[in-house]
């Protein structure tokens, strides 16, 4: 790690002035003054936009205290995902780090001024002290007024005392510009660095907006479900039975002749009616099963195993769990099913599902060839977006083999399962 300023400052005067830290430090310096003259000319006409000019401003000094030795500094911004990108103002306006930066391009004006006043100052001393050793030599006797009534004469005998002067104004500003550059420097690394407390509360405010909304989502998955069960699905059943009276007694009048083109149009019409109400029941039973929040997850997986397009060999050992992480569970079961059914040749598909302190572990197996393609479709994504709301992960890899199929793993806490399996038993 290379040292920082305040560490060149500490040395002996010898390896601090013969190093490359007091040209560093100028440099910082004047590029404080031109980048200080600069944001006033620019903030003045456009106040408004002084916090995206406070972005800039904290990007450039991120880098630029660099120059001084500092280690890298990361931004302290929330990255902002592509399908948000048109919240992008909202969001950094929220952000406590950009009003932070705010202050940052305030303070470098007011550091641009002090630089432009000391290397301004060393600037005429040194020009000056430079004219007052060469004048004598040339001119023999120059008297020179420097103000008023004080006046200076340029005789070869105080050649020495200028030179000395210019040294000791090397030296006096050689330290004079690494303190106020490194002043500058860590100010700005205050206001521009990322805050742990801030990016931590930003990230669980995250964490709970998006739980929020798969509960938000889930919840809207029942009222349909519910909906169509006690609405759509009984009117269905309904005109089943209605069609089934009106096919009777068509068969009752059809011993004349007359009735058997009706016979025959009632009997399509319950044919489809009752397609309907099978497709329904399947549309029903795929937005949210009604057996999960009433039986849970194992009962659920059951339910599925019953109907499902691949053999389904359950090795469930859990109790009833929260309703977030059921649904979670029993969504990575019906995506691999999913899965195995449309993209490999799989004969089985196996679940295991159990506690882990205070874990629920779910892994989800195939022994077909296929593979899952993250970047094609949604299921895989919206499972790990719902796992990652719960404070979980998915992984997904392949089972290994003579026949690789896809395994799917994901972990979910449950917070005071322990306390609760405690309590159910308490001789454990």
């Amino acid at each position: 790690m290379s040292a920082t300023v305040w560490d060149e400052v500490r040395r002996l005067p010898h390896r601090f002035l013969l190093g490359t830290m007091p040209w560093r430090a100028v440099g910082y310096l004047v590029f404080s003054v031109v980048w200080a003259l600069f944001w006033l000319l620019l903030t003045i006409p456009t106040l408004l936009l002084i916090p995206l000019w406070a972005l800039m401003i904290g990007t450039v000094e991120r880098r630029r205290t660099r120059w001084l030795g500092f280690a890298f500094q990361p931004s302290p911004h929330v990255r902002v995902p592509r399908s948000e990108r048109r919240h992008w103002l909202n969001i950094r306006l929220m952000e406590p780090a950009t009003w932070r930066e705010v202050g940052a391009l305030f303070s470098n004006l007011v550091f641009g001024l002090l630089s432009l006043l000391l290397v301004g100052t060393e600037i005429t001393v040194l020009v000056l002290c430079v004219a007052f050793v060469w004048l004598p030599i040339s001119e023999t006797g120059r008297v020179v007024t420097l103000w008023g009534d004080v006046s200076w004469a340029l005789t070869p005998e105080r050649v020495p005392l200028l030179v000395l002067a210019f040294i000791v104004m090397l030296v006096v500003g050689g330290y004079a510009n690494a303190v106020l550059a490194g002043a500058q420097a860590s100010l700005l690394r205050l206001l521009c660095a990322p805050r742990d407390a801030e990016l931590q509360a930003r990230v669980e405010q995250l964490t709970a907006a998006r739980a929020t909304l798969v509960r938000a989502l889930d919840e809207e998955r029942r009222r349909i479900e519910r909906d169509l069960h006690d609405g759509v699905q009984q009117e269905l059943v309904a005109l089943g039975a209605r069609l089934a009276i009106i096919e009777l007694e068509a068969d009752a009048l059809a011993g004349n002749g007359t009735a058997d083109p009706l016979l025959r149009a009632v009997g399509t019409a319950r044919s489809a009616a009752d397609a309907a109400l099978d497709s329904l029941r399947r549309t029903v039973r795929g937005l949210h099963p009604a057996v999960l929040s009433d039986r849970g997850l194992t009962a659920a997986l059951q339910e599925l195993a019953g109907r499902a397009p691949v053999p389904l060999h359950l090795h469930v050992e859990v109790p009833r769990l929260p309703a977030a992480a059921e649904t979670a569970a029993y969504y990575l079961v019906t995506e691999a099913l999913s899965n195995a059914a449309k993209h490999s040749a799989a004969s089985a598909v196996t679940v295991h599902a159990h506690m882990e302190h205070e874990d629920l572990v779910m892994t989800v197996s195939d022994d077909g060839g296929g593979a899952v393609r993250e970047g094609h479709g949604t299921g895989i994504a919206g499972l790990r977006e719902r796992a990652a709301s719960l404070g979980g992960t998915l992984t997904v890899s392949t089972t290994g083999g003579r026949r690789s199929g896809v395994l799917l793993s994901m972990r979910i806490p449950v917070p005071g399962y322990e306390e609760r399996d405690r309590r159910a038993n308490p001789a454990g």
